[in-house]
């Protein structure tokens, strides 16, 4: 199941994209801090990062350099304080989308649609899973042999 993270230090925001999030399908953890957020980043590496611009202890664009594969994670920021200076900032950094708050419910549930057609298919995943898996028993029987003789 895809997963997305949200933050915003305004929990109405934060309920309200968490409901929409669910709608289409991902789990949610909710953060209100870049704080909070980077202890939920180190929890699960979410597909879909949907970040307020301006937070109590930071700016949202920040965790886009946090990611451990930015590549692999969609980053949406969600702001009330929009400029074009800080579109072209948050969109050099690595967003893939800016939404103006109040956000539209069709172009949230949109912008969640493509990040979740973005990820690999499930059977890609777990087809990966057991290749890294047969590569380790490989391994172990290539050990295998040399164990006795320790």
């Amino acid at each position: 199941m895809a997963h997305a993270l949200i933050v915003d230090d305004d929990p109405d925001v934060v309920d309200w994209l968490q409901e929409v999030a669910r709608m289409e399908g991902f789990t949610v953890a909710r953060a209100h801090s870049i704080r909070d957020a980077r202890i939920e980043l180190g929890r699960q590496r979410p597909d879909v990062l949907l970040t307020d611009l301006r937070l109590p202890d930071g700016e949202g664009i920040e965790l886009v350099r946090e990611l451990d594969k930015p590549e692999a994670t969609e980053v949406i920021i969600v702001t009330g304080h929009a400029t074009v200076d800080s579109a072209v900032a948050a969109l050099r950094a690595g967003a893939s989308d800016y939404l103006v708050k109040p956000a539209d419910l069709d172009r949230v549930q949109a912008v969640l649609r493509h990040a979740k057609d973005l990820r690999p298919p499930a059977r890609d995943r777990e087809c990966a899973r057991s290749c890294v898996s047969l590569a380790v028993l490989a391994g172990f029987w290539q050990l295998a042999p040399h164990a006795g003789a320790l």
